[in-house]
Parts: C-alpha cells; structure tokens; sequence
C-alpha cells in the first residue's frame, strides 16, 4: 500500500515517542434521549468498513514500513461507564499503530452518554473526524430504521491521493513549490518564547491546554472588523497573534507553523485519511504597523499559502532547513463551526458542552475534550462560529508552566478585543496588562 509523506512523518513520530497522545485527534459528542447500544455498535462497524484508513495497521519489516488494510473489522463500540472524567482519558490513550489507529468508544455517566470518536493523526485529520461523526450517525439512523445509509458516495480513496501526493512531487509542480516555500521561509527564524524550563534533548513532549473565552460581544465585534477590512476572520485573529509574538518576543520577521487542509480536488472531500499539512505563515512587521495592517498581510499569505498547501511538511523542512532544525515552534489554527456537519456549536464560555441540537434524529451536544497539545512548543487554536469566539492555548509544560500559558492565553485575548474595537490601533502602542496589573507594577517601582 502507498503511503503518503505526512503518515510516514506521522510514523516517525510516533517511534519517537510511543506513549504519547499528541498526535491523538478526538471528537465528542453528548447523546441525550434514548440510545440502541446494539444498532451504535452496528453502525461504528459499518463505517469502518466504508473508510479503509480506520482499519489499516502500520509494520516495519526489514527496515521497511507497510501499511496493511484488514478485511474483517475486528472492533465496533467500546461500552464503558464513567464521569466525564473518562472522556478525556480515552481521548489521551495512546495507540499501538501496529494494531489499530481508531477507537469508539461510549462512556455511560450519570446525566449524559457521550460518545467519543478517537483516531491517531496517521490516519485522519480534524475534518476526517466530522465527517466520520456525519457517516456515523447517518448509519445508526439507517440500521434503526432498516434502510440503507444516505451517505455521499466516495469518489476517490486515501491511497489514490498517496499515490498523486508521490507523483505531483517528483513533477514541475514539486519543484515550484520548494521554490515558492524557499522564498517564504528564507532569512526568517522560527517564532519563539523564551521557555519556563530549560528544552531537554530528545525529550517526549508532554502536552497540556487552557481554554480562554471572549464575550458574544467581542465574537461579533471581530467578525464585524474582518469584514470592513476584507479580510477572512482567522487573518484577523492570525494578525493579532502575530502582533503579540512580535511585542513578548521583539522580533519583526518570524514563522508560525499554520495546518492547512489538502483536500484540493473534490474527490478527496469525503476521504477520511491524513488529509492536513502544516504550511507556514510568515510575519514582517514594521516598528509602525497597525492591527489592520497585519490582518491584511496575514490575509494575503494565507490565501497565497493554500495554494502552496501540498508541500508535505517533512519536504518543506528538508528543503529549507539543511540542518534539520524545526521550521515552527509555534502553531495557529482556526476552527469554524458553521462550516461543519452536524453544524454543533461549541462550548459556551464556562461550559464544556455545547448547545443541543436534533439531527437525524438523535439529539446531539459537542463536548470540549482537550487533545493534540505538544505538537509544537506552544500553539493557539481558534474556534469560532456565528457569535461565538474562544481559543485554546496548547503547550509542552515540559516547557512552560500553566501560569506562563494562561498569561499568554490573557494577553492574546486582550490584543483580539483592541484590535476589534480599534483594527487601527499601532501594534507598539497595544496594552498587554488591565489596569489592576499596572497599579501592581508601579506599586512594586515604590517599594508598596
């Protein structure tokens, strides 16, 4: 079987380090009302069945990896009773890719029944992971019903965008790609803060995540500025993280490592596999920039970067980094929950669930579950739907101390409801701390 660059990396990485979850992609969802375990457990298997990379294992033989597909699906739907405690546990269990890559699994509580879909990024990606929930619920729903699963036919599968992956590569298109990421990159250091504890070499990271929300008010503030800027929302908010790194760090030219969906022809659109690769956002920020500024040039290399998105990581850092040394440290991502199916809204702040909604007739509620941290020394991922806007800061606390991520959470916050206020505002002259902290501050200047 071919496989791709990224699950040959995604392999690499995980011989490194065997134990570790970072590279474990969970979704979660409550189930409210009435649920047939037994047609659950049908329809897990019957999903299975229809994607080829949930039931594929990954070998080495003679120096060699191999990727097998089994023809019979040993699993279904692991039944377990516990608090939501549990959830975040079987988000966090590691996987012995050499016997299986995904999991389902129902946690039975005492007010909700969650299911909880888990798969190691080798074979999937967060939007593989929607739509397995889509595929899944649309198949209980059919094995309930005695019908047939109303799901959109596949018109490709994972190896064949392997096996075009290889070739694209070795082609005109390989060699105008490393050409375009050399000038991206080129004189331009990773971004990077200065850790709490000193980096150990060959150290396995050890991940952890805060989760910062912002009012409805400041969600639609933002959404609003976007769009007298003409910029996308997530080049916004890239803007303001750029203007934070460029103020904690005093670096003006820096790259922050961004995934990107390579889903770039339709027949890939309902493939679930290793579909995600992370491009690079470059900044140049002048002593003089504006918020307004950055969204702008954020929105413009991001919308140049897309269209650059099938340089698989691993090839971009040999190609610029002769001696190895890591392109990012730091990562941004953006989820937006309106462009998803089911359309679940997230979490409100100070809740770990989302609103309810009925679809397919199963009343359905997403469960935040903290996953994928220690990927890079620190990343942001940015949720936002229709009016509502949090962030999780995700860190190696191999690195950084709680303290030191929920202060960067903070302060990014603060730059995201200046520069939606105020898009204008110069980037020099941003407030990094309330009033409260600079009355401390100047306290401490008088010995009070």
């Amino acid at each position: 079987m071919t496989l791709s660059v990224g699950q040959e990396a995604m392999w690499l990485l995980h011989r490194m380090a065997p134990d570790s979850a970072a590279y474990n992609v969970a979704l979660a969802v409550c189930l409210r009302g009435e649920v047939d375990g037994v047609a659950l457990d049908r329809a897990v298997r019957m999903v299975v069945r229809r994607h080829p990379e949930l039931r594929s294992v990954y070998r080495e033989a003679d120096g060699l990896l191999r990727k097998e597909i089994a023809d019979d699906v040993p699993w279904g739907l692991d039944v377990r009773d516990g608090p939501h405690a549990t959830v975040a546990d079987v988000a966090a269990q590691p996987f012995d890719l050499g016997n299986r890559v995904f999991r389902a699994v129902l946690v039975r509580g005492e007010a909700d029944t969650v299911l909880t879909l888990v798969t190691h990024h080798i074979g999937s990606d967060a939007t593989s992971q929607w739509l397995l929930l889509r595929d899944l619920v649309n198949a209980y729903r059919a094995v309930v019903d005695g019908t047939a699963p109303e799901w959109p036919r596949l018109l490709a599968t994972y190896e064949d965008f392997a096996e075009a992956e290889r070739h694209s590569l070795s082609g005109t298109r390989g060699a105008e790609l490393r050409e375009y990421w050399r000038q991206v990159c080129a004189a331009a250091p990773p971004a990077e803060l200065v850790p709490d504890l000193p980096r150990r070499a060959g150290g396995q990271p050890e991940g952890e995540s805060c989760r910062i929300d912002l009012p409805e008010e400041v969600a639609l503030a933002a959404r609003e500025t976007a769009r007298r800027l003409s910029v996308t929302p997530a080049a916004l908010l890239a803007g303001c993280l750029q203007a934070l790194l460029y103020r904690l760090t005093g670096r003006s030219r820096f790259l922050v490592g961004v995934p990107g969906s390579v889903r770039l022809r339709r027949a890939f659109r309902d493939v679930v596999g290793h579909l995600a690769n992370t491009m690079v956002l470059r900044a140049d920020i002048d002593a003089d920039a504006t918020c307004a500024v950055l969204a702008a040039a954020a929105d413009r290399r991001l919308k140049e970067g897309m269209a650059h998105v099938d340089l698989p990581h691993a090839v971009l850092r040999r190609t610029v980094r002769a001696d190895g040394s890591p392109l990012c440290r730091i990562g941004f991502t953006v989820l937006n929950t309106d462009v998803v199916q089911p359309p679940l809204p997230m979490a409100a702040a100070g809740s770990a669930t989302g609103h309810e909604i009925t679809w397919r007739g199963l009343r359905l509620a997403l469960l935040d579950v903290p996953q994928m941290a220690g990927q890079f020394d620190l990343a942001v991922e940015v949720r936002h739907g229709r009016r509502e806007l949090n962030f999780v800061v995700k860190y190696d606390r191999g690195l950084f101390r709680p303290a030191t991520a929920a202060r960067f959470g903070d302060q990014l916050a603060r730059v995201v409801r200046t520069a939606a206020a105020d898009p204008h505002v110069a980037v020099a002259e941003l407030s990094l701390v309330d009033d409260g902290e600079v009355e401390r501050l100047l306290a401490l200047g008088t010995g009070s």
